[in-house]
């Protein structure tokens, strides 16, 4: 039998192959022509509500059809870090003229 290669001739991350970074392949392209094709349709947006009133649409499920069309929206967090104890202590100390020094 004849033995089965473990590694191919290109490495991971060779720029010489597969697809570029960020590139979205063909089916999610198809995906995302479809699900805006159903959201921006007013008789694709009357149906779809109708069904999540009826209960027979999870809204999981409309916002799993939102993301494919138009993307997840991406959530910003900005955060403050106080200033380490150190830090406050030596500013402290300036602002009294005592340095801080010895």
């Amino acid at each position: 039998m004849p033995k089965k290669a473990t590694s191919g001739s290109f490495k991971k991350g060779d720029p010489r192959c597969g697809r570029p970074a960020g590139k979205p392949n063909k089916a999610t392209r198809e995906v995302q022509v479809w699900a805006r094709e159903i959201v921006e349709d007013p008789t694709g947006v009357e149906k779809t509500r109708e069904l999540y009133q009826k209960g027979k649409l999870a809204p999981a499920i409309v916002i799993e059809l939102m993301n494919r069309a138009y993307g997840k929206v991406k959530d910003t967090i900005e955060m403050h870090q106080p200033r380490p104890l150190v830090v406050e202590i030596l500013a402290d100390a300036e602002a009294h003229g005592d340095g801080g020094s010895r």
